[in-house]
């Protein structure tokens, strides 16, 4: 639906800078910042934007890694290779501490 009526608020300003300030965090034109406020409407900062492309890329790595673990345990042929089964499982370990600190911050 167009939007076609406009709400004219004057202010200082002091606070045009203040308002245009946070709506820069949010990277939001101020128009648009302004009404998701007084509708509402949550907006991600830029900050929890970057958190949420990270989350879904650690996200993605676990499921290659987990990938690939499902495979070296598929093997029919037992091999000598323990250490890099470690090796995957200590990386799943830090996967999954990166995703922990990530959710923290949100």
């Amino acid at each position: 639906m167009p939007r076609l009526k406009q709400i004219k608020v004057r202010v200082t300003d002091i606070e045009f800078s203040l308002i245009k300030g946070v709506a820069d965090l949010y990277d939001l034109p101020v128009s648009t910042f302004v009404r998701n406020k007084m509708l509402g409407i949550k907006s991600p900062t830029r900050t929890e934007a970057q958190i949420i492309d990270r989350l879904a890329t650690l996200n993605g790595d676990l499921g290659r890694v987990g990938g690939l673990l499902k495979l070296w345990l598929s093997r029919e042929i037992p091999t000598d290779e323990s250490v890099n089964a470690q090796a995957l499982l200590h990386r799943l370990g830090e996967l999954r501490n990166d995703i922990a600190e990530a959710v923290k911050r949100l």
